[in-house]
């Protein structure tokens, strides 16, 4: 029920999806993206951090950030500290390589996220899946709304008003 959205990035970022609940649509999505769709060659993730961060403002809910990416270099790790230091969302990072470079691994530490690498079997989806809901259900639980009862004020004026409803010769609905 949680919801997602795809951003794709090279030397730009573009957002491919917007957010939805459904995760079909995603993966149809995602499954088509290739670097040649992308309009400049490059690398910026940064881009995409800056993009990722507009749509969940615009939600103005809790979530997470997942790059699923093969290296990051130290721009991004500055840029990705910056944005946890400012409150951000939590970076989570999918090291789509069998052997990731250590700064794929530093990118979630500053991020307040986790770190997985791709594996055969769907061991690291499921491991990050926990991680972003138990990041999520922390999250949610600091948004809720402290309720303060007000109603004693207008106890009195209502009892007076309900006084008037059992004076004698007073029927209400007989008839």
């Amino acid at each position: 029920g949680a919801r997602n959205s795809l951003i794709a990035y090279a030397g730009s970022a573009h957002l491919v999806m917007p957010l939805t609940t459904d995760a079909n649509v995603i993966n149809i999505f995602a499954e088509d993206l290739s670097p040649q769709l992308m309009p400049r060659e490059g690398d910026d993730p940064s881009a995409a951090l800056s993009l990722a961060e507009r749509q969940l403002s615009k939600t103005g809910q809790p979530g997470t950030i997942l790059f699923i990416t093969d290296e990051l270099d130290s721009e991004a790790l500055t840029a990705m500290g910056a944005h946890r230091k400012k409150g951000g969302a939590p970076i989570c990072v999918w090291a789509a390589v069998a052997d990731p470079p250590p700064t794929l691994r530093q990118a979630a530490d500053p991020g307040g996220g986790s770190f997985a690498v791709i594996t055969p079997d769907p061991s690291d989806v499921e491991r990050l899946a926990r991680d972003i809901q138990k990041t999520a259900t922390s999250d949610i639980a600091g948004l809720g709304e402290t309720w303060r009862d007000g109603g004693y004020g207008v106890l009195p004026v209502l009892v007076v008003i309900g006084a008037f409803g059992f004076r004698r010769g007073w029927v209400v609905g007989h008839e």
